[in-house]
C-alpha cells in the first residue's frame, strides 16, 4: 500500500530478487481504475484512486515504456524490444500482440477516431485503424533519408505528430 505521500513500501515494489521497479507509465481507464506499467513486466493497478495497489505481471519480464487506454477497460502497454500486450480487463490478463518488430516502443497514443499509434526506436510507427485487430509496423524515413528515433506521438486532424531526436514528423492516416 502506498503511504499517504504517494509512495509505495518495500513489500509492495518487492520483485522477486530484485526491488525498486522503474515505473514508467500510467493511464486511467473508463470507470476509474489506474494501472502504472514499468520495468521487468510488473505493473501496479488501482480501483481506488490509488490509496492500495496490487501487483499485475506480463509473461514478459522486460520493460514496459507505455501504457495507453483504449476505452472501456482495454488497455495497451508497449516497450522494450517491439513488446506490446494488450488487456481487455484493466491489466488482470494479457495477450502478446504482434508488433512487427524489434525496436523499442516509446510513446503510444489513441486518436478520437480510435486509431492507435506507438513509436519507438528506428523509424518505427505502429498503427492500427478503430476497424482493425492489428498493428502495421511501418519503418519511416525523414526526406534526406535519415532515421529518426521517435519518443512520443499526439493526435493530429488528419493522422499523427511524432516526436523525435531529428524534429517532428507529420504522419497522414489515409
Amino acid at each position: 500500500t502506498a503511504d499517504d505521500s504517494g509512495t509505495f513500501d518495500e513489500s509492495m515494489l518487492e520483485m522477486g530478487a530484485d526491488s525498486d521497479p522503474h515505473l514508467n507509465a500510467i493511464t486511467r481507464t473508463e470507470s476509474g481504475k489506474l494501472l502504472i506499467m514499468g520495468e521487468r513486466g510488473a505493473g501496479f493497478l488501482s480501483a481506488d484512486e490509488g490509496a492500495t495497489w496490487r501487483k499485475v505481471q506480463l509473461e514478459y519480464k522486460g520493460s514496459m515504456f507505455g501504457v495507453i487506454s483504449l476505452g472501456g477497460e482495454r488497455v495497451v502497454s508497449f516497450g522494450l524490444r517491439g513488446n506490446v500486450y494488450e488487456s481487455n480487463d484493466a491489466g488482470a490478463t494479457w495477450t502478446k500482440q504482434d508488433s512487427g518488430t524489434q525496436a523499442s516502443l516509446l510513446g503510444g497514443v489513441m486518436n478520437d477516431k480510435g486509431d492507435v499509434a506507438i513509436v519507438g526506436g528506428n523509424g518505427t510507427l505502429l498503427l492500427r485503424k478503430a476497424d482493425e485487430t492489428g498493428f502495421t509496423a511501418k519503418h519511416l524515413l525523414l526526406s534526406a533519408g535519415q532515421t529518426p528515433s521517435f519518443t512520443s506521438v499526439t493526435p493530429a486532424s488528419d493522422g499523427f505528430l511524432m516526436a523525435s531526436d531529428m524534429g517532428y514528423v507529420h504522419y497522414r492516416v489515409q
